[in-house]
């Protein structure tokens, strides 16, 4: 999708329809300095590429953008996702999630908006039917120090969230992206 052997991408996702790929540049995995959150899209179902455009402006190491995904919505919006590291490494930090929405099929994102939930590597940005929105993303556990996955969910928009599933470590296994628990919430 982009050829660049100056620049890292990470973790790169695809949205359906028109192919829109969202990713974060930087120099390197954890060398963050420079990283911002990229996007490039398809029409001919991924033969070529657009041109890469930035997303955001660039940040540095003390504040990068971390993992960006993007999703199609139930209203037929584009919605990216993507934490924003404060000292990650530091015992006390936090990362910030933001959202960006976009109406005209990726085209133009306006701000982004702060959302409730912390935490890193945030899954996909998701509305249920009931309009509920749900998060996912990894915090470090406080007494273990390990990545532990909760699951934020709100019911107004993005104003209020709270953690309505929490899975911590099992037997020293920590849990990692990609693994999918089904779970049944009431509404």
């Amino acid at each position: 999708m982009t050829i660049d052997t100056k620049r890292f991408r990470c973790n790169p996702d695809c949205r359906r329809k028109k192919l829109i790929c969202c990713f974060t540049e930087c120099n390197y995995h954890l060398d963050w300095d420079n990283s911002r959150i990229m996007l490039t899209d398809s029409v001919d179902k991924g033969r070529t590429w657009s041109p890469k455009r930035p997303l955001t402006e660039l940040t540095m190491n003390d504040n990068p953008y971390n993992c960006a995904r993007i999703s199609t919505l139930p209203d037929g919006k584009t919605a990216v996702i993507c934490d924003q590291l404060h000292g990650w490494e530091e015992k006390g930090s936090r990362a910030d999630n933001y959202v960006w929405f976009s109406d005209d099929d990726g085209e133009h994102f306006p701000d982004p908006i702060l959302l409730p939930a912390d935490g890193i590597v945030p899954d996909k940005y998701r509305v249920l039917s009931s309009g509920r929105i749900i998060i996912s993303t990894h915090t470090r556990s406080q007494e273990s120090g390990n990545l532990e996955q909760h699951l934020w969910y709100s019911d107004d928009g993005e104003k209020n969230g709270q953690i309505v599933l929490s899975l911590r470590q099992i037997a020293g296994i920590s849990f990692a992206r990609g693994i999918f628990w089904r779970c049944r919430m009431e509404n």
